[in-house]
């Protein structure tokens, strides 16, 4: 069997009571989290889309429903196809698993360091094997081997192997909270970074527009991707580091100050 867990833990108290009281008393910890990521994004794509019109003088309506909408349409997804989407994928679920006397379990959560933060807690500890590369430093091959033939027994009481099917799953994720326009303005990001995005993205085009009209006419046509990293590649070197902080510092005063009333009421568009 190819065995690989790279998210494993162990708890440290082998009492199921015990376990779920820890984890319902961590569990307003996730809540926070998911709280401010959810925020982070929605404040993210909703300044976007207010700093994308500003400059365009195209206007936007409501930017925070739209950053809302966008977001739940991708989480949607992730459930629907199955697919990875992990800038927006805030669950975090332990399958736990006894197994003659102690508590195993396998996290899944797409979030880096949400899995670290809860074994800070110290009810669990990680407990992870995989036999494709060398086992982590202080392990010798025999006492890798032994968590491995272990992990095979627990996963082993399952005729497909799968964890659901040897224990219970914990749940993390709080009920979806509305995230306001009031609470998502902390976390717009600085001007600075605003600026730079633009700048970035808009000479991304611009140099995509140029590579595709050099390529138009010839044989084979031009791939659409290959031509967006090419551009991007342009703008990763010093020249382009340098177009780049140019065109950042001429967006700076284009780009208005993000209030809750902007984000709620997004621009009106410039006049002819």
């Amino acid at each position: 069997m190819s065995t690989k867990i790279y998210d494993g833990i162990r708890f440290r108290s082998s009492d199921l009571l015990e376990i779920h009281a820890q984890l319902a008393a961590y569990r307003p910890v996730v809540a926070k989290a998911v709280e401010e990521a959810t925020l982070r994004y929605v404040a993210s794509l909703a300044t976007d889309a207010i700093d994308k019109a500003a400059l365009a003088g195209t206007g936007v309506e409501s930017p925070i429903w739209y950053a809302r909408q966008k977001l739940y349409e991708r989480q949607e997804e992730i459930k629907r196809s199955g697919r990875r989407d992990p800038s927006i994928d805030f669950d975090f679920t332990i399958t736990i698993m006894p197994y003659q006397g102690a508590v195993y379990g396998i996290v899944f959560c797409e979030q880096s360091g949400w899995k670290d933060a809860m074994l800070g807690a110290g009810f669990a500890e990680a407990f992870p094997y995989w036999n494709n590369t060398d086992p982590p430093e202080g392990f010798t091959d025999e006492a890798w081997d032994e968590r491995g033939q272990l992990w095979n027994a627990i996963l082993a009481q399952d005729e497909w192997d799968r964890p659901v099917g040897c224990g219970f799953t914990y749940d993390f994720l709080p009920p979806a909270r509305y995230p306001a326009a009031e609470a998502a303005l902390p976390f717009v990001p600085v001007l600075e970074k605003r600026a730079r995005a633009q700048a970035f993205n808009r000479l991304i085009e611009a140099e995509y527009q140029r590579l595709l009209r050099a390529a138009q006419g010839g044989e084979p046509k031009p791939d659409p991707l290959r031509l967006v990293m090419a551009a991007e590649r342009s703008l990763r070197t010093d020249d382009g580091n340098a177009r780049v902080l140019a065109e950042s510092e001429r967006v700076v005063p284009l780009l208005p100050g993000i209030t809750t009333d902007l984000l709620i009421d997004g621009l009106p568009a410039k006049a002819a």
